[in-house]
């Protein structure tokens, strides 16, 4: 179950630091400096531009950034480039041009022989496979993901790529093995000591355990994922996770379970003040 959000949560819990855009602005304005460094910086302000929702303005430095990066000679960095335009592509739901950013990247990172980037853009295009529909070719791209990881022994990714083959598993309807994937991940997210994540992890275990018709273990697993969000104060984070979690109730035709997590989400996003989630979710709640 993967949680998004707007881009409200970074430029609000964030903020932004005018004279970090301003260094940012000046390091792209120096024609005659080191073109990694204005690579850099031309990424760094698409992320800026993409926290504003303004994905023109992202795509364009991205893009500017592919250009620097292949004028340096380094394929591996402008296999990057590429991810990040193709992810502003997968966020307009424009999957073709996405996949094509995403093939693109992976063939540079074969050339550049980087396992490590090579499983991301693997990672990248299982994500646009699955939500085309094309699941074999997912799974297939998933699985190459996380044997690189493990090859890398990189844990961290292993648990992303554990649980994006959970999220394919879930959304198939075979809860019991996305239950077992999600585990994994949860071991991979406490050894690293990565508390926010094991969070994800919990809420994703719950569901299955929700799916799966075992609601006591359910609710003892979100009590535990809840607890360790608000210990670290990610009220928005919870907020975002409570709303999936009770969608994916509510698609699963269990919209009594999922009524209280809506309701619970709605008044943490009118406390933070973001009245058109909260509104989004009472109204889910009720059946608006």
């Amino acid at each position: 179950m993967v949680v998004t959000g707007p881009r409200y949560w970074f430029r609000e819990f964030f903020g932004v630091d005018k004279e970090w855009e301003e260094f940012l602005d000046d390091a792209i304005a120096m024609k005659g400096g080191s073109t990694r460094l204005r690579a850099d910086a031309y990424l760094a302000r698409g992320d800026l531009w993409m926290a504003y929702d303004n994905g023109d303005q992202g795509l364009a430095c991205y893009e500017q950034a592919r250009l620097l990066d292949r004028q340096g000679g380094e394929p591996w960095r402008e296999a990057y480039d590429l991810q990040q335009i193709g992810d502003v592509y997968y966020s307009r739901d424009d999957l073709d041009q996405a996949l094509a950013q995403y093939q693109q990247s992976l063939e540079l990172c074969r050339h550049a022989i980087d396992p490590e980037s090579e499983a991301h853009a693997h990672l990248l295009i299982g994500r646009v496979q699955h939500s085309r529909g094309d699941m074999e070719e997912a799974i297939a791209n998933y699985q190459r993901a996380l044997d690189l990881f493990c090859q890398e022994r990189n844990r961290a990714w292993q648990a992303v790529s554990l649980e994006a083959v959970g999220d394919f598993y879930h959304l198939c309807g075979d809860y019991e093995h996305a239950s077992s994937l999600y585990a994994e991940a949860l071991d991979l997210r406490r050894q690293l000591g990565d508390r926010e994540r094991e969070a994800d992890m919990l809420f994703n275990q719950g569901l299955m355990a929700h799916l799966l018709d075992h609601p006591d273990e359910a609710e003892r697993i979100l009590d535990q994922a809840i607890a360790i969000l608000e210990g670290l104060g990610q009220r928005y984070h919870l907020a975002s996770h409570l709303r999936s979690y009770g969608l994916a109730l509510f698609a699963a035709w269990r919209s009594e379970l999922g009524r209280p997590h809506l309701m619970r989400a709605s008044e943490l996003f009118e406390q933070l003040g973001v009245l058109k989630e909260a509104k989004t979710c009472y109204e889910a709640a009720v059946g608006q």
